[in-house]
């Protein structure tokens, strides 16, 4: 079922010079379960803070609706960002800009390369004891369940990549 899971894009904004603000909503199937994605961050400059490792992060589903454990939602269910949303994008490329002057370069990126996978309610037990990705130390995860370490029942996943390109 894995193969089946679906996203759609709402914003995709890039600042050459390097800020980015990615977001998506998901498409489950209608059934109950999670969406767990493995996030993985390509950053030769290092410009985003906490991304060293990868990890895990999951969604549960009800009913084919993605649901929260948290008081509000936002309008969106993931956003791969470095300028808080969309507030502070200038702020962000003017010092990631300064960044590459300093590291010599004229060009960098940043690339979350992620495998999404669907896991049935029947075959979730271990995702349902994870804690979130703020108690995990998993601050990129907020307050989603979150593993440094993959469940178990995988299964086949399907690719999701976002990069960004910057230019001085």
């Amino acid at each position: 079922m894995s193969n089946m899971l679906e996203w759609k894009e709402l914003k995709t904004s890039i600042d050459p010079h390097g800020s980015f603000t990615h977001q998506i909503n998901w498409l489950p199937p209608a059934a109950s379960g999670f969406i767990v994605q493995y996030v993985s961050v390509d950053d030769p400059l290092h410009l985003l803070p906490n991304y060293a490792n990868p990890y895990y992060e999951a969604w549960r589903v009800k009913n084919g609706k993605v649901v929260y454990d948290m008081k509000d939602a936002d309008e969106y269910d993931d956003s791969f960002s470095n300028c808080a949303d969309g507030f502070f994008c200038k702020t962000v490329a003017d010092g990631n800009r300064e960044k590459m002057i300093k590291a010599c370069v004229d060009s960098t990126h940043i690339e979350y390369n992620c495998i999404v996978y669907w896991i049935n309610e029947e075959d979730a037990d271990d995702i349902k004891k994870w804690k979130t990705g703020e108690e995990e130390g998993i601050s990129m995860a907020g307050k989603l369940k979150a593993s440094w370490h993959s469940p178990l029942h995988l299964g086949q996943g399907k690719t999701r990549v976002f990069r960004a390109n910057f230019v001085i």
